[in-house]
């Protein structure tokens, strides 16, 4: 503690004035008080003392120090609990500083774990037979000709934020044909849809895991989860797989 800092200190400011009190105090009692002998002679305590024998001076000097001393061990006390209550104060700060550091690394070291888990993902759907992926659907107009559609991007080399995206898009296409019922499953599936259901429950359990782990990223991760569209992509590949499940009257 610097010394101005000192002199600003409660206890020392209160000691000052304790201190200030006691010698008033006792130079009042030596101006004021008196001492008469057994002739009815009368004077001032500070003209006794002037005369009195070293043994009643140094009495009466030693009862003032101590008094004084006293006040004043109370105030090294005193400041000094003061100072360990900065000092307390000062390793909380220090321990929540640590902890927050720590919440950063640990929330870094997440999104780049959310990284590798997205780019794992992307390539094993990446991986998928075109066939297992792939289901037809009738045309809205007669002779309701039949295309085949994906449930996943087959365009290469996407990138990883534009294949969650194009995903998204495929699994929303699929989910609407489906709830229309135009997806002709028997076809898709004498065809090879969801050959690979494994596989893609897989990745479907990867991609759950990510959102169950959200509270743990950063601010930008929790942001690009939720830029890539990771929870709607969750729903809909379910939503997916359990309407195919019942179409297919076969459990995924």
């Amino acid at each position: 503690m610097k010394k101005e800092e000192l002199y600003k200190q409660k206890p020392f400011v209160v000691g000052g004035l304790l201190s200030v009190l006691i010698i008033g105090v006792f130079a009042y009692f030596l101006s004021v008080g008196e001492v008469c002998d057994w002739a009815n002679v009368c004077e001032t305590k500070w003209q006794y003392l002037q005369s009195a024998s070293p043994n009643e001076i140094g009495d009466t000097l030693a009862g003032f120090a101590g008094t004084l001393a006293f006040i004043w061990i109370v105030v090294t006390v005193w400041l000094q609990a003061e100072e360990l209550q900065e000092q307390r104060k000062e390793f909380v700060k220090m321990a929540d500083a640590q902890s927050n550091q720590f919440k950063l690394i640990s929330s870094q070291q997440e999104d780049v774990n959310q990284e590798a888990v997205l780019l794992g993902v992307k390539r094993r759907l990446e991986e998928l037979d075109r066939a297992s992926v792939g289901f037809f659907v009738s045309g809205l107009q007669p002779p309701h000709n039949y295309s085949q559609l994906s449930l996943v991007p087959r365009k290469k080399n996407l990138e990883v934020e534009k294949y969650y995206l194009a995903l998204n898009d495929h699994l929303s296409t699929a989910a609407q044909l489906l709830a229309e019922g135009r997806v002709n499953l028997e076809m898709s599936n004498d065809n090879g849809f969801c050959g690979q259901k494994a596989q893609i429950i897989e990745a479907l359990s990867y991609l759950k895991g990510l959102l169950l782990r959200k509270s743990n990223l950063s601010l930008a991760g929790k942001m690009y989860q939720s830029d890539l569209k990771i929870g709607n992509t969750v729903i809909l590949l379910d939503k997916v797989l359990a309407l195919h499940s019942e179409s297919d009257g076969r459990s995924l």
